[in-house]
């Protein structure tokens, strides 16, 4: 039996603390590895943390045979007296070049990486043997929450309408304008459409996030200039506490259609569950979405056309990364707008989506990860 230690973010309250939390829990299905964890904590502390992986914590890591680090490659540190260090991570634009990651991914025997475009990236910057070394390993999944109700949501003013919803942090990356100028020239005050923003800016109150958030939204509508008075503009429903997974789950058995106009996406767990709960997300067609979304198949969600960007505005992350030198990906507006009004009219059948997000599940991820430790 090999012993594998897995160091990452998992004890953080935060996207890249989900994906490590069903990391581990994938793993935590092979039968022949015996597994160590220990975090490494950047903000926040995660409260809730289910107790295979507090198992797993008390484990001594003395002498493991596998090192698995899934953090930001400037923390990745190898250590020889390993048989194999591993490096998990993502990336969201078009280049590593002008990063100083790739002197850290160097060092790592082995990289693995959520999605077929992050890939192609490192084939672009990094040494030609290191192109044979990177190889893909989705995101896992808890597939039994897509059977949970949830904390059932009412909100008296949005009571009855279709409601397309967001989830996620407010910044730049997430491209929240797009949202909102898709919103607002696709649909007038008298449609029976809402938009439900669930977002946080860290470091604020929620009292303090909605505000800030609401000024954003009401920038965007000046600058429209399609309305003086902005009464005639649908009001956005704007959700800054944090919610517990059974208010998340209500969320979106509450919300109608999830829209992604993130600039880009390792893989969006937001997008993914509301997949999963049979909400169609929209999406661009760019990184992580694109591994889980089928357009065969409709019920699963909608992928959209983008074009590249000059990265710019960018101000709360490590000084190499997002600059001017990188692009990543804006979402087409008038397809977005297509795709919204479409959804409105053109119910899917939820359980598509559910079947989909089955084939990320635990088990599943499980074994793509074992055949790598082999």
């Amino acid at each position: 039996m090999k012993k594998v230690l897995f160091i990452g973010h998992y004890r953080e309250a935060s996207g890249w603390g989900q994906a490590a939390r069903d990391y581990i829990q994938a793993m935590l299905t092979i039968k022949d590895i015996d597994l160590v964890c220990r975090p490494l904590v950047l903000k926040g502390d995660y409260k809730e943390l289910p107790e295979v992986i507090k198992e797993a914590e008390n484990k001594s890591d003395r002498m493991p045979d596998i090192c698995v680090q899934h953090v930001l490659p400037h923390f990745f540190s190898a250590n020889q007296k390993i048989g194999k260090n591993i490096g998990l991570f993502v990336t969201e634009t078009d280049t590593l070049k002008y990063t100083n990651w790739p002197i850290f991914l160097y060092q790592m025997d082995e990289l693995w990486v959520p999605n077929n475009d992050i890939i192609r990236n490192i084939c672009q910057t990094l040494d030609v043997k290191y192109r044979n070394k990177t190889y893909k390993v989705p995101h896992a999944t808890n597939v039994s929450k897509f059977d949970k109700t949830g904390v059932q949501l009412s909100i008296n003013e949005i009571n009855g309408t279709f409601k397309f919803y967001f989830i996620g942090e407010f910044n730049r990356r997430k491209n929240l304008a797009a949202l909102l100028e898709a919103f607002h020239v696709g649909f007038h005050h008298y449609d029976n459409v809402s938009l439900i923003i669930k977002t946080s800016i860290p470091g604020k109150s929620p009292q303090e996030a909605k505000q800030i958030v609401q000024g954003f939204c009401d920038k965007v509508k000046s600058s429209l200039r399609m309305y003086v008075n902005h009464s005639y503009y649908k009001p956005e429903v704007i959700i800054t506490e944090r919610l517990s997974e059974n208010q998340l789950i209500g969320l979106h058995r509450f919300g109608d259609c999830f829209v992604n106009t993130s600039f880009g996406e390792a893989w969006s767990i937001p997008a993914f569950d509301a997949m999963g709960f049979g909400k169609t997300p929209i999406n661009i067609n760019h990184g992580g979405p694109k591994e889980f979304v089928k357009e065969d198949d409709l019920g699963t969600g909608r992928l959209l056309g983008s074009y590249p960007e000059i990265i710019c505005g960018v101000d709360d992350t490590i000084p190499t990364m997002f600059t001017g030198r990188e692009r990543w990906m804006n979402i087409d507006r008038d397809e977005l707008i297509a795709a919204m009004k479409h959804y409105e009219k053109n119910k899917f059948d939820s359980s598509i989506g559910k079947l989909q997000a089955a084939k990320f599940s635990y088990e599943n991820v499980g074994k793509i990860i074992s055949e790598r430790l082999k």
